[in-house]
């Protein structure tokens, strides 16, 4: 079964730690009380019975060197249950001690750009992309499920800076161009390194739309049906308005005889391709990684 990033290096980060706690726990007579804790959370396989003795971890050893990889577990299992307040309260103890969590931070970075605080979107995002950059090889085995993971992190990173700067553009009249401007190049960025990022197409089409880009936005959007979705249907509709507002502006263009349903297959299309590449990008940094091992 293929990890996903946040599983991925939930363990680089929370094997660490045991290891740690363990090395230290062997000069002892006995395991102390919050390795023990540790150990049995460690062997719990249902979730929220994990959760509940990871609750009661913090409750019991607050000061345990183990607290910040308990934090890391509870943001994780609040994520999947879509508990918004409950990730962003764990998460951000998490990343106080252990502040090398990309997965953390890149879903820090989101929530915080779509809830209107982009400072804090923009500083999560930075430093999950400092980090990415900076992560070791994997090994050779993993190592096309490893890029294809960061791939995805980049993404999201991304797209949490360009939802940050659309956010900018709309609290400053002065820097609404310059922001929307930046805006378009880290969505665009998002779809490069995550081209069935629905949210980045669908965020892109709306800062072309601001921008007065038509053709960019009607783009943008028929990339965001094309992936699906939820954002699919708001997408479909701007695209159809917007196609429009441009035949009846210029009736005698060559947009006068398109259709919504042509431009989505050709949307569609240019997604297959863009993924074409991405998996013949990742192949090759891959297989530069095993010449370079061998």
């Amino acid at each position: 079964m293929k990890k996903s990033p946040i599983i991925v290096l939930l363990f680089l980060c929370l094997n660490l730690n045991y290891g740690l706690a363990i090395q230290q726990a062997s000069s002892q007579d006995s395991v102390p009380p919050d390795v023990q804790a540790w150990n049995q959370i460690s062997s719990t396989v249902d979730p929220a019975s994990r959760s509940q003795m990871a609750l009661r971890f913090i409750e019991n050893y607050p000061d345990s060197d183990l607290i910040f990889s308990v934090h890391h577990l509870l943001a994780l299992y609040y994520l999947g249950t879509n508990n918004q307040d409950a990730f962003i309260e764990h998460g951000e103890k998490a990343i106080e001690g252990l502040p090398s969590l990309p997965d953390i931070l890149v879903h820090l970075a989101f929530i915080y750009a779509e809830t209107n605080q982009p400072d804090l979107a923009v500083k999560r995002a930075v430093t999950a992309l400092q980090l990415v950059k900076n992560l070791p090889d994997p090994d050779e085995e993993a190592a096309i499920d490893w890029y294809a993971q960061l791939e995805r992190l980049e993404g999201e990173a991304n797209y949490a800076l360009g939802r940050a700067y659309l956010t900018y553009s709309q609290q400053s009249e002065e820097r609404r161009e310059m922001n929307l401007t930046r805006s378009v190049g880290y969505l665009q960025n998002a779809l490069q390194h995550d081209p069935r990022h629905a949210y980045a197409s669908l965020r892109l089409g709306h800062a072309y739309s601001n921008l007065n880009r038509a053709v960019g936005a009607i783009r943008a959007y028929a990339r965001a049906v094309a992936i699906g979705g939820r954002t699919a249907e708001p997408a479909r509709q701007e695209l159809t308005r917007l196609l429009a507002v441009i035949q009846d502006a210029a009736p005698e263009s060559a947009w006068k005889e398109e259709t919504v349903e042509r431009i989505i297959q050709s949307a569609e299309e240019e997604l297959s391709e863009a993924e074409r590449l991405q998996r013949e990008a990742i192949a090759e940094k891959a297989s530069r990684l095993a010449a370079f091992g061998s």
